[in-house]
């Protein structure tokens, strides 16, 4: 074959001879179906297909996507562009995306690009968290603890390997060390030391603290101490509420107000109210009238009495002609009951039968020996007193006297308008106050004092109301 080396296909196609199975072709080139051409070739047209290489101008080619056409420019080893770009099929996104904006906020990535917070808050999410956000508020932080967020509020924090773990709001609220935890706002609330599972819903000030799946409604200052259990300081219930367990109640009123019925195997603790309509309850003989019980029953004691108080009560017994006084005795110091006699007087005028009474002393202390009781109100009384008082191993120590009392009882109040003494003698132990009357209420109490050389002194006393009016 001929060499066309540098030689143009116009000036040379005429010289163009391909012989082929011993056949030789005219160079008309109407046969010529392949061109082989071993360097450069350069024409003002091509036209066709091609294998091979093209360089130099290529702006009239068709059909061709060049490097570093379209929107995108290369740059290094990344395509980029400054332009909107709008996606309505789906991205998918196979390594992490850094950008200056996200949603009109400003976002960056940490730790291994699973995390992300607000740059503008002055957040902190440590390196070595994974798959935790801090999404807004100011200055919140996530010191290692996986798989939590904070979603707002300001200087929350979640620590302590906490995993799992949310802050929704609020200010100072703190999850240490505590799997599924949740706080959803308020004040410097704490959920620590493995207290897993549990929330707080708001409040100020509330605290769990090592206790598991129990929750802190509201309130202040609340410190959850067992597991599985609901806290609040004032909870309201407006619907039909059912309890398969048990309600505690610390400190406060349950308020039941317009509730129809409330049914349960054991109610414990104080009850204040209208408690009518309960049943098997023992109302008891006494009635509290003032501040003392009081009851019109006879009352059988088959164990023993302590009485603090040195005072005594006339108590009526069977009939009206005896009764029993209780007494301190001196020698033991017990309350020991003594027989009374009841004499028919002769006093005229509404008086009263003559009532007898009697103790024994030992000492120099005082006591009531008998109360006169039977006073009326708005009237004037007459009253005669007889005490009598001697030493029981001997006579050395006496004294005995009988003194008239005039004694007004008006609008329930007693006074004492006279007292005379018809007769009175003692001995030098007993000295002249060993006989005294006190107004106690609506009676006058009879009080008598023994002797100063201790020794044992039995007195009796009668009196009787000669006239009233």
């Amino acid at each position: 074959m001929a060499d066309l080396s540098n030689l143009s296909i116009s000036e040379s196609f005429d010289h163009l001879l391909q012989i082929s199975k011993s056949i030789m072709y005219d160079g008309t080139g109407s046969l010529i179906t392949n061109l082989d051409i071993q360097g450069t070739v350069s024409a003002s047209t091509f036209s066709g297909s091609h294998v091979g290489n093209f360089t130099g101008d290529g702006s009239g080619l068709t059909g061709v996507v060049a490097a570093g056409s379209g929107i995108f420019i290369l740059t290094g080893s990344k395509y980029n562009t400054t332009q909107d770009l709008e996606i309505t099929g789906s991205l998918t996104v196979t390594g992490p995306i850094s950008a200056s904006a996200f949603l009109g906020g400003h976002w960056t990535g940490s730790g291994d690009g699973t995390t992300m917070y607000d740059t503008n808050g002055g957040h902190t999410i440590v390196s070595a968290v994974e798959h935790s956000i801090i999404a807004g508020g100011q200055t919140n932080t996530i010191n290692d603890n996986d798989r939590s967020g904070i979603l707002a509020g300001q200087n929350n924090t979640i620590q302590g390997n906490a995993s799992e773990a949310v802050i929704c709001g609020g200010n100072g609220n703190d999850i240490n060390a505590c799997t599924y935890g949740f706080i959803g706002g308020g004040i410097n609330n704490t959920l620590s030391s493995l207290a897993n599972g549990s929330a707080i819903v708001g409040g100020n000030g509330n605290t769990i603290d090592t206790v598991d799946y129990s929750i802190i409604l509201a309130g202040q200052n609340i410190n959850a101490t067992h597991d599985n259990t609901a806290y609040a300081q004032r909870l309201q219930v407006l619907e039909d509420t059912s309890l398969t367990g048990s309600l505690t109640v610390s400190g406060g009123i349950v308020d039941i107000t317009g509730t129809s019925v409330i049914s349960g195997s054991i109610f414990s603790g104080s009850f204040v109210g209208d408690g009518s309509g309960l049943t098997g309850i023992a109302g008891g003989i006494f009635v509290l009238t003032g501040s003392k019980q009081n009851t019109t029953n006879d009352i059988e004691i088959t164990g023993s009495l302590a009485v603090s108080s040195l005072s005594m009560s006339i108590v009526p017994v069977a009939s009206n002609d005896a009764a029993i006084i209780l007494a301190r005795d001196p020698d033991t110091g017990n309350i020991v009951h003594r027989p009374v006699s009841t004499i028919s007087g002769s006093g005229g005028g509404g008086g009263s039968s003559r009532t007898s009474a009697s103790i024994s002393t030992s000492g120099s202390e005082s006591n009531i020996v008998d109360s006169i009781d039977t006073l009326s109100n708005n009237a004037i009384h007459f009253i005669d007193v007889y005490v009598t008082g001697r030493q029981t191993a001997s006579i050395d120590d006496y004294g005995y006297a009988k003194r008239s009392l005039a004694v007004e009882q008006s609008a329930s109040v007693v006074t004492i308008r006279h007292e005379n003494a018809d007769m009175d003698k003692w001995s030098a132990n007993l000295g002249p106050d060993y006989l005294n009357f006190a107004v106690n209420g609506s009676q006058i109490d009879i009080y008598v004092t023994g002797s100063a050389t201790a020794k044992t002194i039995k007195w009796d006393s009668n009196y009787e109301i000669i006239n009233k009016s």
